[in-house]
């Protein structure tokens, strides 16, 4: 759903007796674009782990306009780019599986209609 911007509308009632006399009356309405006031709430089953150990990592979110989509990803502190889990869906919950022992960050990123984005980062510790 697109929200539109903030907008001002001039509107004109006109109104005609039985007599044929017109009457018309002139006023403004404005239009606030929907706001919102996302916030990322989302939670990781545990923050230290095993290597070979599933880590699942929930999306949760408040505050949206209209429905949320969810990016999950992670990153090895050897890697230089993230992993993407799962691209922007609808899905709350996803699971990976560190193998290499060190510190994963973990991103999950909220998107609502509006579009407004909350960030969330894990760090995860793989002995």
């Amino acid at each position: 759903m697109t929200y539109p911007t903030a907008e001002v509308y001039d509107i004109c009632v006109k109104v005609k007796d039985s007599k044929g006399t017109v009457a018309k009356k002139y006023f403004s309405v404005s239009i606030n674009a929907a706001s919102s006031n996302l916030t990322n709430n989302s939670t990781v089953s545990a923050t230290s782990v095993s290597a070979g150990t599933k880590v699942t990592v929930k999306g949760a979110a408040s505050g949206a306009v209209d429905s949320v989509l969810y990016q999950y990803a992670y990153k090895a502190e050897s890697a230089t780019n993230y992993t993407v889990i799962k691209n922007y869906s609808s899905t709350t919950s996803v699971s990976f599986t560190p193998s290499e022992k060190g510190t994963y960050t973990v991103r999950v990123i909220a998107q609502d209609m509006k579009p407004s984005t909350a960030v969330k980062t894990f760090y995860i510790t793989v002995k």
